[in-house]
């Protein structure tokens, strides 16, 4: 919180998965628009980077190598700042954590929905122990 003043801020989308990213379907590495505008919000810019990078991990090998792909596409556009590459990582954890508490929450107020709603928990879980152990390995090799 207390480098969160540091951070430039601008309008984010707040949602970017694969289910509100359009690409080209003649160039699938290209994103051609964007839909769902309910979570936009006005906050720091690397929260958008943040969410992106915790739904672009899924299904991926090295989670983290995807999270570097991902960075490099956005690198073009908007070059990050040192402060907001120090909190991408927390940011990460955080969006992957309300992933799992959001959908947990609304499965026990739904309980009727609540295979619906709790689907991908495991999947989400997953990666945020691939994540510790990445995480751990680089600062306990020190």
């Amino acid at each position: 919180m207390p480098k969160r003043a540091a951070l430039p801020v601008q309008v984010v989308h707040n949602d970017f998965n694969s289910e509100n990213i359009l690409v080209d379907p003649h160039n699938p590495n290209r994103v051609s628009g964007i839909i769902d505008f309910g979570d936009m919000v006005r906050a720091p810019r690397i929260f958008d980077v943040a969410v992106c990078a915790s739904y672009m991990m899924e299904g991926e090998e090295v989670p983290v190598e995807a999270i570097f792909h991902m960075l490099e596409g956005y690198a073009g556009p908007a070059n990050l700042r040192a402060q907001e590459i120090d909190v991408l990582y927390p940011c990460i954890i955080t969006r992957l954590a309300v992933r799992l508490v959001i959908p947990t929450w609304r499965a026990r107020l739904f309980p009727d929905q609540a295979d619906r709603l709790l689907h991908k928990n495991d999947l989400v879980r997953g990666l945020l122990a691939r994540l510790n152990d990445v995480f751990q390995t680089a600062f306990t090799d020190r």
